[in-house]
C-alpha cells in the first residue's frame, strides 16, 4: 500500500496524479509553480520535473548579422572596455539573449582578441625569460625591468612552469 506522506512530511503523488500534473508544467515557470503548489510539489520538485521533461530549454533565436556588426563596432570603438563592461552597458540596447559569454563568442568568431586586460605569454617572451634567467643569470628583479606590466611574482611563476614543462 502507498504511503500518504514521505519522510519529510510531504504528500506523495499517485501515478495518476503525476500524469495529470506533468502536462500542466509546460507553460511559464510561474504558472508551473502554481500548478505544483496545488498538487503539493515544492518549487525544487517543479523545476526538476520541468528540466527532466525538457520544458526549460528555450530555443534561442539566431542573432542577426546586423546586431553582430553593431556589437563588433561597439567593441572596436571602446578599446578600454572589457566584453563584460560592454555587456553590462549595452545588453538592453542590443537585445542579445544570454549572458556576456554570448558577446564573447560573437567577438571571438569575428577573429578579435577578447581579453584586453591580460598580456598573454608568447613563445618569444618565454624564450627571452629563459635566456635572461639562465644565460645572463639575472635576478627576477632585474628581469622585471625587461617585462613592463609583469610582476616579479608573475615572472617567477612563469619561469617555474616552463622548468616543469622542460622548456627551460
Amino acid at each position: 500500500m502507498r504511503k500518504k506522506v514521505n519522510r519529510f512530511g510531504k504528500r506523495t503523488l499517485t501515478v495518476k496524479e503525476l500524469q495529470d500534473v506533468l502536462p500542466k508544467l509546460e507553460g511559464d515557470r510561474h504558472d508551473a509553480e502554481e500548478v505544483g503548489k496545488k498538487a503539493g510539489l515544492n518549487l525544487y520538485a517543479v523545476d526538476v520535473l520541468r528540466c527532466i521533461l525538457g520544458f526549460t530549454h528555450d530555443k534561442a533565436k539566431p542573432i542577426s548579422q546586423e546586431i553582430k556588426d553593431k556589437l563588433i563596432g561597439i567593441f572596436n570603438d571602446n578599446p578600454e572596455k572589457s566584453i563584460y563592461q560592454i555587456y553590462r552597458e549595452y545588453k538592453d540596447k542590443l537585445g542579445i539573449k544570454g549572458g556576456y559569454q554570448t558577446y564573447y563568442a560573437i567577438i571571438r568568431k569575428a577573429g578579435l582578441e577578447c581579453n584586453r586586460k591580460r598580456d598573454y605569454w608568447s613563445v618569444f617572451k618565454d624564450k627571452k625569460l629563459i635566456h635572461l634567467r639562465e644565460v645572463e643569470k639575472l635576478s627576477f628583479g632585474q628581469i622585471q625591468l625587461q617585462f613592463p606590466g609583469r610582476t616579479r611574482n608573475a615572472l617567477m611563476q612563469r619561469y617555474e612552469k616552463l622548468k616543469r614543462k622542460g622548456a627551460a
